[in-house]
């Protein structure tokens, strides 16, 4: 059975990852037998998808949901989620918790529970704003 673990599934990019997932077009090796989807809400277009669809609302910085979500490890990792650029800056705490703390949290869940593939494009650059007082 292979699991895939999208974090971000309601964001821009993680809404085209999970359409195209999901279309007939998909590549042969991405056939997977369940798909879970993290973000703290959904667009109802989300909410109608195929069975093999699982919606965690959430962040990655929850700690018992991530525990939860890796009862069983995932086979592909696709991390999404962020608080990005200027809400990050703008609310230092909200983006390490989230872009720090959760993506260290993932690698640590995904090390430890065996999960053979990861990609992320979710902390590509660090603000030093809040730093420089």
């Amino acid at each position: 059975m292979m699991r895939i673990l999208v974090t971000g599934a309601n964001g821009f990019i993680g809404s085209k990852l999970v359409e195209r997932l999901l279309s007939a077009a998909s590549p042969a090796a991405l056939q997977f037998d369940e798909l879970t989807l993290l973000d703290i809400r959904f667009a109802p277009a989300l909410c109608s998808l195929d069975p093999r669809v699982k919606l965690a609302q959430g962040s990655v910085s929850d700690t018992s949901l991530m525990d939860e979500l890796f009862r069983e490890p995932f086979d592909l990792i696709f991390h999404l989620a962020c608080i990005a650029g200027g809400l990050a800056e703008a609310n230092f705490d909200l983006g390490k918790q989230v872009n720090l703390d959760g993506t260290m949290r993932l690698l640590e869940l995904a090390r430890g529970s065996a999960s053979r593939r990861w990609s992320s494009t979710a902390v590509r650059s660090a603000s030093m704003a809040s730093c420089r007082s």
